[in-house]
């Protein structure tokens, strides 16, 4: 599989995206933790992430979900979450997963997926495939190619893959 030159990569999206990535090696997303009483009564609270490049937080999003939603058709609810600069308020991406409701009781029937697009732009999608113990996903672009295959490292921090 051959990788996108780094033109094609970045000719799609919002200014704000292209700005904060261009030269961006490594970008961490952290997820904000619930508090204890929020996890002790089996409230579901929207998901919120926080992302960093560096030690520098630049973007935030919020599921922009319904509380039926969360609370009864958790985990494959249907969410749209806006991924926003952070002191500007400017869209970077926005993230939109339909609805996937597993046919039996277990996941390998229920393959999630997720559609990027950025200021109205579809830039490709994230789809789950089949898996047994490792969880795995295919990143494709906004032709349908098959970018990446991405999974969990599995065996010693991840230096052993399975």
């Amino acid at each position: 599989m051959t990788k996108p030159q780094k033109n094609e990569m970045n000719d799609r999206g919002t200014n704000v995206l292209s700005s904060h990535l261009a030269g961006c090696q490594k970008m961490e997303m952290r997820q904000t933790r619930r508090g204890w009483l929020q996890e002790c009564c089996g409230c579901e609270a929207k998901t919120e992430f926080k992302y960093f490049i560096g030690d520098t937080q630049v973007f935030h999003s919020l599921e922009d979900a319904g509380c039926c939603c969360r609370t009864f058709c958790m985990p494959c609810h249907p969410y749209e979450m806006t991924v926003k600069e952070l002191n500007t308020e400017a869209e970077v991406i926005t993230v939109d997963r339909p609805f996937r409701c597993a046919v039996g009781c277990c996941k390998c029937c229920c393959y999630q997926e997720a559609f990027i697009k950025s200021g109205g732009t579809d830039l490709g999608s994230v789809k789950e495939t089949c898996w047994f113990c490792v969880p795995s996903m295919k990143v494709y672009d906004h032709q349908d190619e098959l970018l990446y295959i991405v999974h969990a490292p599995t065996c010693c921090g991840g230096k052993y893959n399975l």
